[in-house]
């Protein structure tokens, strides 16, 4: 009896040992792939965007990523790029307009899956071989309702923007249509470099306009906190089309759930990697969500968070101070 009881648990042993092997085996057989996560700029949004992508490619399991910043010059983005592809990366996931613009252009035969560009079609990204991604287009009839709900006498609107930002050319050309449709004056002030912009947002509070719109617009977001304190010392609410500006003194956002749209951007990715001989590009457009107000502009310039409570879930959220 006792010897075959022994026997059991050797076969048992066996048995196990086999599988095992059989899972060791298997996991070393997957493909391993190396990617890249390409920041066009270091802002909060970005970061966001960046760390949930690289927390959800990573995971599972077979797959190495970097996270890069191209600080928002050209160069930076195609030396980057270059470098990925002579290293034999298997994927770059660029996030902006400008990285994502770049990427395709000089991809070659690197697969490239962009995240958040509002206007994939504007940043020339639509129809290209082996180019997918994600994009975060402005809701602008939200952004719209946000402003009448909590000024029903709005006459004056300032778009606030940079004319080279791809980002920004279909919401404000949407904007100006709703605006027009609804009766009411809107002024435009543009700049290239952070100190135009700058002045641009002191020239909108000079002329006093009841509320100021900006898209995500990275050359503005690169002084965010500098426009937001010009329209909180003139009492002007300033909408934009990102949490970040809303974090770095703006008045409110109905915003994409960035940590959504980084996994959704690195579930396409990882399809990607398992799937090189299709080409056939998919972009995802990931609806605004978040209405969110800056409770401490809100205070300054007399605004109650509760006005909109009726639109939707609303998240208050402070200052981010260094």
């Amino acid at each position: 009896m006792k010897k075959i009881f022994v026997t059991i648990l050797i076969a048992f042993g066996l048995i196990f040992s086999l599988e095992g092997c059989r899972e060791s085996k298997q996991t070393e057989e997957m493909d391993a792939y190396d990617v890249v996560i390409l920041k066009q700029l270091d802002h909060s949004s970005m970061d966001e965007i960046a760390n949930a992508i690289y927390q959800q490619i990573t995971s599972k399991g077979n797959v190495h990523a970097e996270i890069l910043s191209g600080q928002n010059d050209p160069s930076i983005l195609q030396q980057i790029i270059s470098d990925t592809k002579e290293s034999h990366k298997d994927l770059i996931i660029p996030i902006g307009s400008m990285a994502s613009n770049i990427a395709a252009v000089t991809k070659d035969d690197l697969p490239v899956v962009f995240a958040a560009v509002s206007d994939p079609e504007k940043a020339e990204l639509t129809g290209l071989k082996n180019v997918s991604g994600t994009s975060d287009a402005i809701a602008v009839e939200s952004i719209f309702a946000m402003m009448k709900a909590f000024d029903h006498n709005l006459s004056k609107v300032g778009l606030l923007y940079c004319q080279s930002e791809a980002n920004s050319t279909k919401p404000i050309a949407e904007l100006k249509e709703v605006l027009k449709k609804d009766h009411i004056e809107y002024v435009e002030a543009c700049g290239n470099t952070s100190d135009e912009l700058i002045q641009a947002a002191s020239s909108l509070a000079s002329d006093h306009v009841d509320a100021v719109f900006t898209p995500v617009d990275n050359k503005v977001m690169a002084c965010a906190p500098s426009v937001a304190k010009i329209f909180v010392n003139a009492k002007i609410p300033h909408y934009t089309g990102a949490d970040s500006f809303v974090t770095s003194g703006s008045f409110a956002t109905c915003s994409v759930d960035y940590v959504e749209l980084g996994k959704q951007t690195a579930n396409l990715a990882y399809e990607k990697l398992l799937n090189r001989s299709d080409s056939t590009p998919v972009i995802q457009v990931i609806p605004g969500s978040i209405w969110m107000v800056n409770q401490e502009t809100a205070h300054e310039i007399g605004k109650d968070p509760k006005t909109i409570e009726n639109l939707g879930k609303v998240v208050l959220v402070e200052t981010e101070r260094e």
